[in-house]
């Protein structure tokens, strides 16, 4: 079966059949993304995190994308999103899975409007730490 060329189902299930981890803990596998047993995905959104808060982190490129604290990825474009700003996934049942794909996005008491960046990739510096924590502010400093 290997050696015979692969038919476009084939191709499809194949794109399809990895196992995924669905979690949003950690965007960042505690496995190299060579090593035997990884399991990892080129997008930030998943249909999972729909519940979860999401948030743009920084002063200037690349900004850290933010779920529930947690950064799952940087982006260099801000394409619609403001910093600070937290936003939920909206339209779930549309996002695609897939990086640059649709993702629907709401401010806190906003409209829904479709993620001008679409599904991120996901892509780290290396001088990243692996969480994000965001420190309340304080009128008293």
């Amino acid at each position: 079966q290997m050696v015979i060329p692969a038919t476009e189902h084939r191709e499809y299930f194949r794109e399809r059949a990895t196992a995924r981890r669905y979690t949003t803990h950690s965007a960042i596998s505690q496995y190299h993304p060579c090593d035997k047993g990884s399991r990892w995905r080129r997008f930030a959104l998943t249909y999972e995190d729909k519940d979860f808060d999401l948030k743009v982190l920084g002063t200037s490129s690349p900004y850290v994308l933010s779920l529930q604290g947690v950064a799952i990825t940087e982006i260099d474009d801000l394409g619609n999103l403001q910093v600070g700003i937290t936003y939920n996934i909206c339209r779930a049942r549309s996002l695609s899975e897939k990086a640059g794909g649709v993702v629907w996005v709401k401010p806190i008491n906003g409209a829904c409007v479709k993620l001008a960046i679409g599904n991120p990739h996901i892509q780290f510096d290396q001088s990243l730490p692996d969480r994000v924590i965001e420190l309340p502010f304080s009128s008293n400093d």
